[in-house]
């Protein structure tokens, strides 16, 4: 388990490589990620006809990762639009989660404290052919916003959906 640093000291540190280490993909989860632009203006939002990232076909487990600031000179309101293409219901269990929303920009120390903690939201269902939202809000302009999360979408019964999704 990782342990979050809070408040220390800067120092320099000259990095080595260690012997022996080793990484690896993991092709079974999804990384939904959105954090670019960074910087939101009113040009980049749904009322101009425009989203962030859009993706088509998730199941199962994945990651999401958002960070963006309002930028908009007003207050905006923020949500992951889900639609179900599928001809039975689904849910979204959200298993781990971290919000972030800071008047300046700054760290995502406390959102990852949360996530790591395993701080779970409720699970939203969506009907067949309908819409969800995860993580609605409004966002002050000016204001830093990020989500993390780990989620499992599922058919509404709990069941694995096969196929396209």
């Amino acid at each position: 388990m990782a342990t979050l640093l809070k408040n220390q000291n800067d120092f320099v540190r000259t990095p080595s490589r260690v012997s022996g280490g080793s990484a690896s993909l993991n092709t079974s989860e999804f990384l939904f990620c959105s954090n670019s632009p960074e910087a939101v203006d009113s040009a980049d939002i749904a009322d101009s006809g425009c989203w962030l990232n859009r993706v088509e076909g998730l199941k199962g487990v994945g990651q999401i990762y958002i960070w963006h600031t309002n930028e908009t000179n007003g207050s905006i309101n923020k949500t992951i639009l889900v639609y179900n293409p599928n001809t039975y219901p689904i849910k979204i269990s959200i298993t781990h989660s971290g919000l972030t929303d800071l008047a300046k920009p700054g760290p995502e120390g406390a959102a990852w404290a949360n996530y790591h903690k395993g701080i779970a939201q409720s699970p939203v269902t969506v009907s067949a052919n309908g819409y969800g939202n995860l993580f609605p809000g409004a966002i002050a302009n000016g204001h830093t916003y990020g989500i993390l999360a780990r989620i499992n979408i599922t058919k509404s019964d709990g069941s694995a959906i096969t196929g396209t999704g």
